[in-house]
């Protein structure tokens, strides 16, 4: 992504189907990775002949996040090298809102999951850490609900402006609640899983300011900024 950066700003588009390559593989190994995490979630978490309702708690999360980035990886990957694809305004939102929600709702289903079980302990120890984890499932179900909303507007090919500005609000909002849902987790967590929740809760807000942007000002930048 660095060298797409560089390259980009240095208009050397030339590279743009090694830059694919590139990201395209990160991103199919960064997947894979995940299941092989999956496999070992027993392990990890020292949690070995636990329930099932656990253990799917904590693969649905590492499948959900790390399909994401992978996902977006090839997406920008597949941008750099044949931009016209992803310059049809409908296609573009269509793929970005079209796994969005898909990932948001296999997430959201994790920590739901996590969350439900460990509050079913009732025990003090782990009520605290049930409860954000609900919080954490919440902020995802808005993401889904938000991106949703979003998927349905732009394939109804609405051309009310006020209605995508309605959406861009709507998926800023979700995706902070989001993150403040992961930063009740990095309160609470290891220094490792710390630096993880802090990063990928940025991770969301800037993707969700991305897609808000585009959503209602995609079509000023391309007529009046992108043409200069």
């Amino acid at each position: 992504s660095l060298i797409a950066l560089i390259l980009s700003i240095l208009k050397k588009q030339k590279l743009g189907i090694v830059l694919f390559i590139l990201l395209f593989l990160g991103a199919l190994l960064y997947i894979i990775g995940s299941w092989i995490l999956v496999a070992e979630i027993p392990y990890i978490h020292c949690i070995v002949g636990a329930s099932g309702s656990l253990l799917g708690g904590y693969g649905a999360i590492l499948f959900g996040e790390f399909f994401y980035i992978g996902i977006l990886s090839i997406l920008l990957g597949l941008d750099l090298w044949k931009d016209k694809i992803l310059n049809d305004f409908k296609l573009r939102m269509i793929l970005y809102c079209a796994f969005t929600a898909f990932s948001a709702l296999i997430i959201f289903f994790g920590y739901a999951i996590l969350g439900n079980y460990l509050y079913s302990l009732n025990e003090i120890t782990t009520r605290s850490i049930a409860q954000n984890y609900a919080f954490c499932a919440a902020g995802w179900f808005f993401v889904f609900i938000a991106i949703l909303i979003c998927l349905i507007t732009v394939l109804m090919t609405c051309r009310l402006v006020i209605m995508y500005i309605i959406c861009s609000g709507l998926i800023l909002i979700s995706c902070v609640l989001c993150a403040i849902g992961y930063w009740t987790l990095n309160s609470a967590g290891e220094h490792a899983y710390n630096a993880y929740y802090f990063g990928f809760s940025v991770t969301i807000i800037c993707i969700g300011l991305i897609i808000a942007m585009d959503l209602s000002l995609g079509s000023y930048f391309k007529k009046y900024v992108l043409k200069r």
